[in-house]
């Protein structure tokens, strides 16, 4: 729905409410005013609590306290009467999901495989991306999509959307100050809610925006050293090396470009260092969102792939390390043409190979923390 000012009212009676519940996070992040109410009545902890998370969340809104004196109307006397107030009851929409990401050391996931500049391939698939949907006309623009119910132009408004917090989450780690903006981020609803929001916007409004969000990133990426991909920022699973957070970057645009291009009856590019960046990442994110909820098994995953060929294995245990090497001969063993494993890891397609039973947990980790298993996932 647009709107010309959204105005988010929260709770310091209740500190915290207002990043755990859906939909009143999604409220949170879009508002452009922000009310603080009950100020008069709350614990002065709770008005900085709330205070806090708003300049975490969305720093840009304009904050505002207010008092919630009880006022009655004018009208008959009610000297003496009995008078019962009803204010809000109990939150009565819980959220549907909740990321579980692992902060601080050791990191939760790290690649000890030398896949290049990761920026190289994450650039030139965005831009390619926008340069195929400069050429489309509105009634493509209005196709479905791979995902569940949305439109090419649905898929196209979450990318911004990532695309913000991607160039977010890399500058604070370049600064030193690595975010915890995913600890209480639904993946279900939230962008569910967050496109929504903008489907009132023209399909040049929304290319424009991923053109604009796609320089952001590339700006923030600029000129990264080994160092500097070493850096720690913030991905879903949690605090990861910078390299990682591009690869995840890479992996959810290269999917959905394909969620959008394969509908339309176009043949997607296929450019070997994004199908095997895409591959290696897609292999360790289940583990990892394993390993973040908490998940104490260790095992691995050797992964074979061919056209373009890649060779590695996942090793799982207190963290997950993507590694070249000997295969344990224990793991699971994932082969078949990359493109086929890369997309059945994302929940796309069925995966060409056989998995055994005691194996499943390796790969479930995805399903799970965005509660989707089937080929139509938003994922």
């Amino acid at each position: 729905m647009a709107h010309d000012v959204l105005i988010t009212v929260t709770d310091p009676l209740w500190p915290g409410d207002e990043l755990r519940y859906h939909p009143g996070e999604v409220n949170l992040r879009r508002a452009d005013i922000v009310v603080v109410n009950k100020v008069d009545v709350a614990e002065p902890a709770g008005v900085e609590a709330v205070l806090a998370s708003v300049a975490q969340t969305n720093p840009g809104a304009t904050v505002v306290q207010a008092a919630s004196p009880v006022s009655l109307d004018a009208g008959p006397p009610l000297d003496g009467a009995r008078v019962l107030v009803v204010e809000n009851g109990g939150v009565a929409t819980l959220r549907a999901m909740l990321l579980t990401p692992r902060y601080g050391e050791p990191s939760i996931l790290r690649f000890d495989l030398d896949l290049g500049d990761p920026s190289i391939p994450l650039l030139r698939q965005r831009r390619r991306l926008a340069t195929l949907l400069g050429g489309l006309d509105e009634e493509q623009w209005a196709a479905a999509s791979r995902c569940e119910g949305w439109s090419v132009q649905d898929v196209i408004a979450h990318l911004v959307s990532t695309n913000q917090f991607w160039a977010f989450s890399i500058g604070a780690g370049l600064a030193g100050e690595p975010t915890r903006f995913l600890a209480t981020f639904d993946p279900v609803a939230t962008p569910a809610e967050l496109v929504a929001s903008v489907r009132s916007q023209s399909p040049a409004d929304v290319l424009e925006r991923f053109v604009a969000t796609n320089e952001a990133v590339a700006d923030v990426v600029a000129d990264l050293d080994d160092d500097g991909w070493s850096t720690i920022g913030e991905a879903p699973p949690g605090h990861v090396p910078l390299r990682a957070v591009a690869l995840h970057a890479l992996w959810d645009s290269w999917v959905h470009e394909r969620d959008v291009v394969l509908p339309l009856g176009l043949e997607p590019v296929e450019e070997p260092d994004e199908i095997i960046g895409c591959l290696g990442y897609g292999a360790a994110l289940s583990p990892a969102f394993t390993v973040s909820r908490g998940g104490e098994r260790q095992g691995a995953i050797s992964v074979e792939a061919t056209d373009p060929d890649a060779r590695f294995v996942v090793e799982v245990g207190e963290s997950v390390i993507v590694r070249a090497g000997d295969v344990p001969d224990d793991a699971l063993r994932l082969t078949g043409p990359a493109v086929a494993l890369a997309e059945a890891l994302s929940f796309r397609v069925p995966l060409p190979c056989p998995v055994a039973d005691d194996h499943q947990w390796l790969l479930s980790g995805l399903a799970e923390a965005f509660d989707r298993s089937d080929s139509g996932s938003r994922v």
